[in-house]
């Protein structure tokens, strides 16, 4: 997927778009490697006349749970993939809902960031849509 693309994919209006991409794909990784990922927020706001976009890198907020001090995975069930789900969340319920956060981050892992192949793309509406399919199993 290419940025003009994958923005394509959101509804109009305030957005974020999570980007993920392994920057050694293709190559054999030892355990060493693994952790040579980058993963990024992509945001897109309407303005009078044109369209603001800018990116920065997703914080793993290690200072509010420290699972994997090594940094962001994905494709297992590992500390790695934990973090990235955990900051994930968090980036898109804020810091406000951190009880809510911990409630899902385990199953979202599972169910999402498992899922995620070297690189890979995801849309608020999505990271919503399993938000409420996990918490309606649990309710």
């Amino acid at each position: 997927m290419d940025f003009e693309s994958d923005w394509k994919l959101i509804r109009p209006g305030f957005v974020k778009l999570y980007k993920g991409q392994r920057l050694n794909s293709g190559l054999s990784m030892g355990a060493s490697d693994r952790s040579k990922v980058l993963v990024e927020v992509y945001f897109k706001f309407p303005h009078p006349g044109s369209l603001l976009q800018w990116v920065q890198p997703l914080k793993p907020r290690l200072d509010l749970l420290n699972k994997s001090p090594s940094g962001f995975e994905w494709g297992y069930t590992g500390s790695g993939p934990a973090q990235l789900a955990f900051a994930l969340l968090l980036d898109f319920l804020g810091e406000s809902e951190i009880a809510r956060v911990l409630s899902l981050y385990q199953e979202f892992k599972r169910l999402v960031v498992v899922q995620f192949d070297d690189s890979w793309a995801l849309t608020e509406d999505l990271i919503q849509e399993t938000i409420d399919k996990i918490e309606q199993k649990t309710a």
